[in-house]
């Protein structure tokens, strides 16, 4: 997943979990705080174009803290799949068609879910189906689009 597909998931609302010490350490494979700056260092905001995009491993604690507004969180699979509570849809399927990832969720009923999808008779649907390059990419477009319908 890229900083720019996981910078939608943030402000679309996606749980970030705060960085621990262990998200320093350069010797786990599990950090998954990507962080954008200037590619020259010059403090203020991310200017496009003159861009950076690491792990936040390779920073000094004090300097993510200083910049943490620019700092992304990439979930995993599993998380984005639990995020979309496929337990609540009548389908939800991740497959690949012609090529592409294909998410896919469906449901017609009251639980509660977006109240865009309420029609006036208080029944709830849902009905996304989005195609992407990876499957990350497909399950996180379908979480945004559930929480963020446009």
């Amino acid at each position: 997943m890229d900083y720019k597909l996981a910078k939608q998931l943030k402000e679309a609302g996606f749980p970030q979990p705060e960085i621990t010490d262990k998200s320093f350490d350069r010797n786990v494979d599990e950090n998954k705080f990507l962080l954008r700056e200037n590619a020259d260092s010059r403090s203020g905001p991310y200017m496009e174009g003159n861009d950076r995009t690491m792990w936040v491993q390779y920073y000094e604690p004090e300097y993510v803290e200083e910049m943490k507004e620019f700092v992304v969180y990439i979930p995993t699979l599993s998380e984005l799949i639990e995020a979309c509570n496929p337990q609540k849809a009548d389908e939800f399927y991740l497959n690949t068609e012609n090529g592409k990832w294909r998410a896919f969720y469906r449901y017609y009923g009251f639980f509660e879910h977006n109240d865009k999808f309420k029609k006036e008779d208080g029944i709830y649907e849902v009905d996304i189906e989005v195609f992407a390059d990876t499957p990350e990419e497909a399950i996180s477009l379908l979480w945004i689009k559930l929480k963020i319908l446009k």
